[in-house]
């Protein structure tokens, strides 16, 4: 293997330092700001204006109304043209205290305009305000034509977007879609939510000028096509080993070139793949053979993208940008630019008890706050931190010191005996003294799921903080105990929503504790977990089996909006797959496993080329039930009767592919008024990296890390959805703290009852608000998908001399094993074959796994299945080595007559050893693992998933 194997390019290094620089820094409170140059906002003010039309130069009042805590005046002193503007004068503090989102508005009158002639609005804004960098306003529609303007959710219509104080502002809003054919009015509104500095004034000043209807060359707002004169790719880049492709639809082409930033030189050709879909025929540029680290762009026909970074740690700036969210999203400090010590006043009661509940982060564009996400980033940050402690220095203390900032507000909001503060919708920003109209109290509640969470999380920051800091160790450790006790003590029910943490945080307590309490609690509750999956093939076209149901009952496939946590199951079954390899119910658990994610694997099938995971099976007769525990389960059961949704939720679902039997998979939620769907899919891409990881597949790991690359750009607008990385990102919904760079949004949404994504200008909650859940769950996929992959040998002495072959490639690397230290040496993702001593290992590598060789073992080998008659088949072991080798056999819906099979390597031809397996049900996939000396490391699988499903390793 040439060095390129090992080589970080010196762009990338350039790049990262930088973000370490800027946001790593102890005690530094700077935070990172966007490239505006990036930024969707900067092409809408270069585009071109084939027609315009004045609206209102606003030089009158005549058609001008006020409405709220405003006063309106013309204004001749600040103008943009003209003689005048309108002043719009209103309050930051509402008189309400009761209200948390009053407004102020201003509103033009229209008489039954026609603008379907013009695409766009247009104006001039200027704000002053004491002390305030910006201010957050909004455009409302209203149109009474064909189809009426706002929509029942009030989203359709409204466009918030931020101006910066004490100069002109220009503002567009293009309308591609909008109904527009009798507009009534134009309103500007200013939502209320309070002073962010004491020193900021009771009020603000708005002057408008020059409004103008626009026809312009709109933004691509709605399908599956890429947008014309777009190729989708993945604005941040590819990992080193991994996939890489981009998409496109209209290019006259058949070739495409990947060129070097660095040198403008071509570094890869590759041949244009036409490819049809169920979406319609897509261009595939597939360049994933391209494996050495730097800065590259795409350039086929006239379209030239901009650079990407292909590097083993090519998602490691996305990870700091993250952590700036986190920082800026501080409750309880003062964040520079954002906020001073905030929401003093605020807290939650059991009883006579009271404690003021600021810290932690504030969840959204609104302020709220909630243990579902505030429990779930902790445990993130912690667990990535283990991860990276010996990889990069100052990420982990990064990550280590955000995650006690959450981790003290879970234990300062905790009452005892169970009761806790869980969530808390703030929404404005308050005086900070107790005793005023502006404070907010809630009640303390004791819930068994929001427990178990809170015991999850605790329990790990005292496994994580033993031998660093005892004290604190020996506080969680305490609180952990408790909750989960009064978890247990409140259960209701068993459902898989409550038993995957249930389960996760008593594997975590068992290994704090060693009482077998715990261990007996979480094997019961994966049973139920297990019990829940659909294990059998189902009587439909296409019968996908894998998917877990709410419980046992399955009556309802589990399904989470808009806070995803399909990753549950799957962490807890995985957890008690390392912790317990030798348990008998071990196969049963690894084989829900694998059922899980190839499932995921197959119906992302039915979405390519963008290999988005689809949201959900449902059915149309289906009857949805409130969720018990937790915050879950989708707005189809939580707001309003069901009665009332039922033709909007069977068009809805009859959008999606037909499965058979009145089943449809829906690549989008069902939804109504939460739309997008960011913090569903990559909590699914985490649950199917877990068992990527345990289960050594890198096709799951490809797939899981696509999700990442639809984030930042390779989807059909091909514009990235995080905030101030990569390019064409849009404005988001960030009312109450201003933009934060590294913030995701809820994601892309559809448009109506269509499953089509549809990603519009306008700026409006919840699909472009800025989310912890969302922003949360990428950092979380992170752990699975980033970094190099570090090997150290186990030699049998020093200076063992190590052939390295990349089997994708084909490029070698000779080593001595006494020049590798630890921690080792780095190599991209890829499955490679170490020739040491004659003998010959194959090892498949994943991204940011440590990786031991055994040198010393003198096995390898390979599985294959044969099919035989009546759908029975037979397991064949190929060997290679020397000495005695023993291979166990373990198996799911199948059995065979010798597990334990003993055979004598070192033969001139490989050994073999074969079973005949025979099914227990014709109606349900198997699964098998064959195991080398007892070594769970050495572990190949094989498996049948319907029809022409076989696996070979």
């Amino acid at each position: 293997m040439n060095n390129d194997i090992c080589k970080i390019s010196k762009i990338f290094l350039i790049l990262l330092t930088l973000h370490q620089v800027v946001s790593a820094q102890p005690g530094s409170n700077e935070l990172l700001q966007a490239d505006m140059r990036n930024s969707l906002e900067s092409g809408w003010l270069e585009k071109k204006v084939f027609a315009s039309k004045p609206l209102d130069y606003c030089e009158e009042l005549t058609s001008w109304s006020v409405g709220g805590e405003a006063t309106m005046s013309l204004d001749n002193t600040r103008k943009k043209q003209g003689g005048a503007s309108i002043r719009f004068v209103t309050s930051v503090v509402s008189s309400d205290s009761s209200a948390p989102y009053p407004t102020s508005f201003i509103t033009k009158e229209i008489s039954n305009g026609d603008w379907e002639d013009y695409n766009r609005i247009s104006a001039w804004i200027y704000a002053e305000r004491e002390n305030s960098e910006f201010a957050y306003l909004s455009l409302d529609l209203r149109n009474s034509g064909k189809e009426k303007v706002p929509n029942r959710f009030r989203k359709k219509g409204r466009n918030f977007f931020k101006v910066e104080t004490n100069r002109w502002n220009r503002v567009v809003w293009e309308i591609p879609a909008l109904p527009r054919d009798k507009v009534s009015s134009l309103a500007i509104v200013y939502t209320i939510n309070g002073k962010t500095f004491s020193g900021t004034g009771d009020s603000l000043r708005i002057y408008v000028d020059q409004i103008e209807l626009q026809q312009v060359t709109a933004d691509y707002e709605e399908g599956w096509q890429v947008a014309p004169g777009k190729i989708a790719f993945s604005h941040t880049g590819y990992s080193t080993g991994g996939n890489k492709t981009a998409v496109a639809n209209h290019l006259d082409a058949e070739e495409f070139s990947i060129i070097d930033a660095s040198t403008g030189g071509i570094a890869y050709k590759g041949i244009i793949e036409n490819t049809p879909t169920r979406f319609g025929e897509f261009q595939l540029m597939d360049f994933s053979d391209l494996r050495i680290e730097g800065e590259y762009l795409i350039e086929a026909d006239t379209i030239k993208t901009r650079p990407f970074t292909i590097s083993n740690d090519v998602w490691s700036g996305t990870i700091w940008k993250n952590l700036n969210f986190w920082r800026s999203e501080r409750c309880g400090e003062e964040v520079p630019g954002i906020h001073d010590n905030c929401h003093r006043d605020v807290y939650a009661f059991s009883g006579n008890k009271k404690i003021v509940i600021n810290g932690g982060w504030h969840d959204a564009g609104d302020l709220t706050q909630m243990i579902y996400n505030t429990g779930d980033a902790v445990y993130i940050m912690l667990s990535l931190a283990q991860k990276v402690r010996s990889r990069d220095p100052d990420l982990y203390n990064a990550l280590v010191s955000e995650a006690k900032w959450g981790l003290a507000w879970m234990l300062k909001t905790r009452f005892g005996k169970g009761y806790r503060h869980y969530f808390g919708g703030i929404s404005k920003w308050t005086d900070g003294i107790i005793g005023t109209g502006d404070d907010i109290y809630f009640e303390a509640e004791n819930l068994p799921y929001e427990n178990f969470l809170s015991a999850m999380t605790i329990s790990k920051a005292a496994l994580f903080f033993t031998g660093i800091d005892d004290a604190l160790a020996r506080q969680c450790r305490i609180a952990a105990i408790e909750d989960w006790v009064y978890a247990v003590e409140g259960i209701t029910s068993l459902n898989v929503e409550l038993c995957g943490n249930a389960t996760i945080s008593s594997v975590n307590l068992f290994k704090l504790t060693g009482d077998s309490i715990y261990l007996q609690k979480a094997v019961e509750w994966a049973d139920i977990l297990i019990n829940s999956q659909q294990q059998s093939y189902p009587e439909w076209d296409i019968p996908l089996v894998g998917f877990f149901y709410k419980d046992t009952t399955k009556e309802q496939v589990l399904r989470y909006n808009p806070i995803g946590m399909d990753q549950a199951p799957i962490l807890a079954l995985a957890s008690l797959c390392e912790l317990l390899p030798e348990h008998p119910k071990w196969m049963d658990w690894y084989s829900s496993i694998v059922l899980y994610a190839e499932y995921v694997k197959k119906s992302a099938e039915l979405s390519n080329p963008f290999r988005m995971i689809p949201h959900s099976i449902y059915h149309l007769n289906e009857i949805h039930k409130p969720s018990i525990y937790g915050f879950q389960q989708s707005t189809l059961a939580k707001y309003e009767k069901y009665e009332e949704k039922e033709p909007q939720y069977k068009e809805q679902v009859m959008s999606g592919l037909s499965l058979g039997e009145g089943h449809y998979l829906r690549t989008f939620p069902v939804w109504y008024t939460h739309r997008g769907s960011a913090g569903m899919q990559l909590s699914q891409a985490k649950g199917l990296a877990v068992a990527s990881h345990l289960r050594n597949d890198p096709a799951g790991i490809d797939l899981a890390e696509s999700q990442a690359h639809w984030i930042v750009g390779r989807n059909p607008f091909s514009q990235s959805t995080m905030y101030g990385e990569g390019y064409d990102f849009a404005p988001f919904y960030f009312v109450s703290s201003g933009p934060i760079t590294g913030a995701l949004a809820c994601g892309i949404q559809t448009g109506g009852n269509n499953d089509i994504p549809n990603w519009p200008a306008s700026n409006c909650y919840n699909y472009k608000e800025i989310w912890t859940h969302t922003t949360n769950r990428w950092l979380w996929l992170m752990e699975e998908v980033n970094g190099a992959s570090r090997v150290s040998f186990l030699p049998k002495r020093a200076g063992q001399s190590v052939e390295i072959t990349d089997i994708d490639t084909g490029n070698k690397l000779s080593i001595e094993t006494d020049e590798q230290e630890k921690p080792g040496l780095e190599l991209p993702a890829g499955t490679y074959r170490f020739i040491s001593d004659g003998l010959s290992r194959e090892h498949t590598l994943l991204p940011g796994m440590d990786y031991q060789v055994d040198l010393k073992n003198e096995v390898d080998f390979s599985v294959i299945t044969e099919i035989l008659e009546n759908d029975e088949c037979k397991i064949l072991v190929t060997a290679a080595g020397r000495g005695k080798a023993k291979f166990e056999l373990r198996g799911f819906n199948i059995s065979v007559d010798k597990p334990v099979q003993m055979i004598q390597l070192g033969g001139e031809t490989p050994a073999k050893v074969s079973w005949e397996v025979h099914l227990d049900s014709k109606v349900k996939p198997w699964v098998a693992v064959i195991i080398a000396n007892d070594d769970l490391s050495t572990k190949k699988e094989v498996y049948w998933i319907g029809a022409s499903t076989i696996k070979h390793e």
